[in-house]
């Protein structure tokens, strides 16, 4: 009786000694949880952010815009690390990018309390860009104009033979209409040449003895006389030509410019200024 007795008790120490262990156990985790959850609210960005407004304050905005923008990416919640980089980006003079940031922000944080501010940067950052076209549009329509001013009175420009008003297109134009002429006069004095063998063949076999045959024969002498004029006229023209091309493109000399063609840019596309002798 007294054995079963004592079993009874050492169950029962058993028992509260283990449900002391678990007590504990909870407690420890409890207290490991408490300790690791404000470490993983640390904000890891904050020293970049901290030296981004450093580097801002001293005029350094480039290297403030980057940091700013590393320490946004440690911690997106932040999105007035966001904002800053747009702004230490505008300071620098990075407008497009500036305005891509801006517009991220306003995405992210549409009712955010600097939404207004935000916005009238972006709207400032588009006239800006907007007036800076323009300016760069007017200088290039300066410079395109003054390019294309005629020389003083009495004043002589001397430029190479294929920088000329004539154009070197048709100079070559002529070299390659030359080679056709005489490459097309060519075959055709070769037909003639058949056609005279066939009438001569036709004589010799009596095809032209028959009544009006005479006739036939006069009218066929005619017309292979004017093709052969023709083909001939062709192949010497053809001939002129080319040699007038082949010297027009690879031996004529330097000689005055008769034309002078120039771009002038506009709003919304272009426009040519042709000046000079026409």
């Amino acid at each position: 009786m007294a054995t079963r007795r004592s079993r009874i008790l050492q169950l029962a120490r058993n028992a509260v000694a283990a449900v002391a262990l678990c007590a504990v156990g909870a407690a420890h985790l409890t207290a490991v949880a408490s300790h690791a959850a404000p470490a993983a609210r640390q904000d890891l960005g904050k020293p970049l952010a901290d030296e981004a407004a450093a580097h801002f304050k001293e005029g350094r905005f480039q290297q403030a815009a980057e940091l700013f923008e590393r320490a946004f990416a440690l911690n997106p919640e932040k999105l007035v690390r966001l904002r800053n980089a747009g702004r230490a980006y505008e300071e620098a003079g990075r407008l497009e990018y500036a305005k891509l940031l801006f517009e991220r922000y306003l995405q992210q944080a549409p009712d955010g309390s600097e939404k207004d501010e935000v916005k009238q940067r972006v709207d400032r950052i588009d006239e800006t860009l907007a007036a800076r076209k323009q300016a760069e549009l007017a200088a290039a329509r300066k410079s395109a104009l003054a390019d294309a001013r005629p020389a003083a009175d009495g004043a002589t420009s001397t430029v190479a033979a294929d920088a000329t008003g004539e154009t070197p297109a048709v100079a070559w134009a002529t070299l390659g209409g030359g080679v056709a002429m005489v490459a097309g006069g060519a075959v055709w004095a070769v037909l003639t040449v058949q056609a005279e063998q066939r009438k001569n063949s036709g004589l010799n076999k009596g095809q032209y003895s028959y009544p009006g045959g005479d006739d036939k024969l006069t009218a066929d002498r005619a017309a292979i006389l004017r093709n052969q004029i023709a083909a001939y006229a062709t192949l010497g023209v053809g001939a002129i030509a080319t040699g007038v091309g082949l010297w027009w493109a690879f031996l004529a000399p330097a000689r005055p410019a008769a034309l002078t063609v120039a771009p002038v840019p506009i709003d919304q596309g272009g426009a040519v200024v042709f000046s000079g002798l026409f």
